[in-house]
């Protein structure tokens, strides 16, 4: 979900309708977080397998070597996960409550940007409630709905805390979000346009 105030828009009804869209969400199971209190869930292989492969073969290696050393080194991590395994300075429980607390799927500058996990009936209140301020002329929004999630994860260094990781929708939720808002603000840019060219026929 993509929000930004309209051209000239009052900057307090900006904020009134994004306050009213975050009250919404604070009444959402665990608050519309897209990452679970534990962390996401394991899966070993993973389906992102034939991914990794691909991104990290390196000229001239055979794939099946690379996909069984890809395996190898996903299957420790996977365990180290699983039993709780301490290596060296890295406490995967440690970084698994972590990855959730870094999570970036909110953020609030020039306008709202949101990835939130929720039923039905909230996504319904969110989409209704900023279809009546983009009707009033306060803000314009994007909204796309899927039903898995993308996490991108930046660790430098996994046993310090400093890892951040972005979460969008599985299909590209954020750029499809940016579509549609773009497409609204071209719409209305070129009825600003229609309507200063009717009036200066008119005058």
């Amino acid at each position: 979900m993509l929000v930004v105030g309209a051209e000239g828009a009052d900057p307090a009804a900006i904020r009134r309708v994004i306050g009213e869209v975050l009250r919404i969400v604070a009444a959402a199971p665990a608050m519309g977080r897209p990452l679970p209190e534990e962390g996401p869930p394991l899966r070993w292989p993973s389906e992102g397998i034939a991914l990794e492969v691909a991104a990290s073969r390196s000229a001239g290696q055979p794939r099946l070597a690379r996909r069984l050393a890809v395996l190898a080194r996903t299957l420790a991590a996977s365990l180290v996960f699983r039993f709780g395994l301490r290596v060296g300075g890295f406490d995967p429980a440690r970084y698994r409550h972590e990855l959730v607390a870094n999570a970036d799927f909110q953020k609030y500058d020039d306008g709202l940007r949101m990835t939130l996990d929720c039923d039905e009936a909230t996504a319904a209140a969110i989409e209704a409630r900023l279809a009546a301020a983009e009707a009033a002329g306060i803000v314009h929004f994007g909204l796309h709905r899927q039903s898995a999630a993308l996490t991108t994860c930046i660790t430098i260094v996994p046993s310090e805390s400093d890892h951040v990781h972005f979460i969008d929708g599985d299909g590209g939720g954020y750029a499809r979000a940016a579509q549609i808002l773009k497409a609204k603000i071209k719409d209305e840019i070129k009825d600003e346009i229609k309507d200063e060219t009717r009036s200066g026929t008119a005058a």
